[in-house]
Order: structure tokens, then C-alpha cells, then sequence
């Protein structure tokens, strides 16, 4: 059984409001972060929770 990494973002400037409250934020090589429960101007640390090329998740 393979075993999933614990990735932690630091530093995450959340930048605009998404839908069904969700807070948009950019890594420092583009990537995009969605977090939920934050508001747009909040900085953060994340663990991910689900991931693809483009987008990262945060876990609750």
C-alpha cells in the first residue's frame, strides 16, 4: 500500500472569495489553493487534501 505525503503550504495569500465559501489563494509557481472557512486577504498555512496539476484543496 502506497502511502500519502503530508504537503503543507505556508504563506498562502488568499486572494478573492470562490463559491459556496470558498477562498482562492495562488502558490509561489501558480499553482491555485482553494481553502474553505477563510476570507480573501487571510494568510495561511494549508495541509492538502486533494490535489491535481493545477488545483490543491486544503483539508479540513
Amino acid at each position: 500500500m502506497r502511502k500519502k505525503k503530508n504537503i503543507v503550504l505556508e504563506n498562502i495569500k488568499l486572494l478573492t472569495a470562490g463559491a459556496k465559501g470558498v477562498a482562492i489563494g495562488k502558490t509561489e509557481d501558480g499553482k491555485t489553493v482553494l481553502v474553505s472557512g477563510a476570507i480573501p486577504g487571510d494568510l495561511v498555512n494549508v495541509r492538502v487534501k486533494k490535489r491535481n496539476p493545477n488545483i490543491m484543496k486544503e483539508k479540513q
